[in-house]
């Protein structure tokens, strides 16, 4: 199932560079290191459009986790899943990780067994999503800021 964000993203089709500006493109490639979740968007659409996804995907994620946040505090398991859902979704965009795996135990276990035990893990996995969106956001904002290209 593809979200409205990410119909959004594969519309949107993969920035190439073009040739003289290939050396600035690796420039601004490199300056993502310090947040390797972005490699993979970095790869896919270019630096000039990372800057983009990444507001879409973090607005997108405060509006889910909200939800989540609600239904988390009802102890309404059929839309915690469905959230779940959406955001483990939204971040398979950037590619395998401890993170995305761990989504996918939680949404397996909901799915078959609902018990408050996997609460306290909900509410971990939901400050670790917030976090990394929370990074995603600065290290775009700190590169937007020290490279006019992508402004």
């Amino acid at each position: 199932m593809v979200n409205g964000w990410t119909h959004q993203l594969l519309l949107a089709g993969p920035a190439i560079p073009a040739s003289e500006d290939a050396d600035a493109g690796e420039i601004r490639i490199a300056a993502f290191d310090d947040c390797p979740e972005l490699a993979v968007l970095v790869d896919m659409l270019g630096a000039a459009e990372v800057d983009k996804v990444v507001a879409l995907l973090v607005e997108v994620t405060r509006a889910d986790i909200a939800v989540f946040d609600e239904a988390l505090r009802a102890y309404d398991f059929d839309q915690v899943t469905q959230q779940l859902h959406r955001i483990v979704g939204s971040y398979h965009l950037l590619g395998p990780s401890a993170l995305a795996d761990e989504g996918r135990a939680l949404l397996a276990e909901l799915r078959t067994e609902r018990n408050a035990s996997t609460l306290p893990r909900l509410w971990h996995y939901r400050d670790r999503i917030m976090a990394l969106a929370a990074r995603l956001e600065r290290t775009v904002a700190a590169q937007r800021d020290s490279d006019p290209l992508m402004a």
